[in-house]
Formats: structure tokens, C-alpha cells, sequence
């Protein structure tokens, strides 16, 4: 298996989005080297990022959260990777909460901007609870 570089990129582009590494005959090798190079682009995505941001997975449970998401919920970032997405919600919201979700899900649709319907607001590790805008957006990785 070998991957083929986009037309026109040069050989330094190439070398920096990892082209150069696909090796011919061990498709394996070429597969987890690109899952790592997936895995750094998103990280690094994550870490550039000017807003908080939460992959949560389908499951409801937060599989990754950015060092902003960590400091506007009051979290330790280890601590929130793990836990469902509930956490963060006030109590009182939660029964509706899966509502929507399940909405969601069963709507096919593939983004969703909830601030456009009501306010939205989000509990903190201490309790406290703070407004915030939510998007959410479908993906699949790795």
C-alpha cells in the first residue's frame, strides 16, 4: 500500500504532512503511522483552539477536552477525560438534556447550534455555573 501525496504538493510538504513515511508492503506500519500523525494534527488543533472545547464520543463520555475547556470548567484536564458530558450540566437541565441528544441522533442531522434557541448554561467543578455557547458537530476519527 502505498499513499499518494497530493498534485503539486513539493517534497518538503510532503515530508512535514508525513507523506514520505507510507512504506511499500506493510500496510499495517502505514496504517498506525498515520493514526499517530492523526492524533498530533488533532492535538495540536486542540491545543491552538481560541474556544473550550469537548470531544465527547457517542457514548456521552468525554474522550478529550483542550487546556481552555479545562480552565473555564474548573477541571483538572485528566479528571474530565472519562466522565459522561453531564458532569457539566446543572442538575436541572440534565432530564432535558438527553432529550436532546436523542434528537440529535435520531435527526441525522450533522451540526447544531443550541445558543440559537435558549441560553445554555454549564456547571463547574466548584458548582458554580456559568453561561456558554454550544456547538455541536459531528465527526468521525481514527
Amino acid at each position: 500500500m502505498t499513499a499518494t501525496a497530493p498534485a503539486g504538493m513539493t517534497r518538503g510538504a510532503r515530508r512535514r504532512r508525513g507523506w514520505h513515511r507510507a512504506a511499500k508492503g506493510h500496510p499495517e506500519k502505514d496504517q498506525a503511522e498515520m493514526d499517530r500523525l492523526a492524533e498530533e494534527r488533532l492535538d495540536t488543533l486542540l491545543h491552538y483552539a481560541e474556544d473550550a472545547v469537548l470531544i465527547v464520543g457517542p457514548d456521552g463520555v468525554i474522550r478529550r477536552v483542550n487546556d481552555l475547556g479545562t480552565e473555564v470548567f474548573g477541571y483538572e484536564p485528566a479528571s474530565l477525560v472519562g466522565q459522561r458530558l453531564e458532569v457539566l450540566l446543572p442538575e436541572r437541565t440534565r432530564p432535558i438534556h438527553a432529550r436532546h441528544v436523542e434528537a440529535f441522533a435520531d435527526s441525522g442531522r450533522q451540526e447544531l447550534r443550541m445558543a440559537n434557541r435558549r441560553p445554555v448554561t454549564a456547571r463547574r467543578e466548584d458548582g458554580t455555573e456559568v453561561p456558554v455557547t454550544v456547538a455541536v458537530s459531528t465527526f468521525e476519527h481514527g
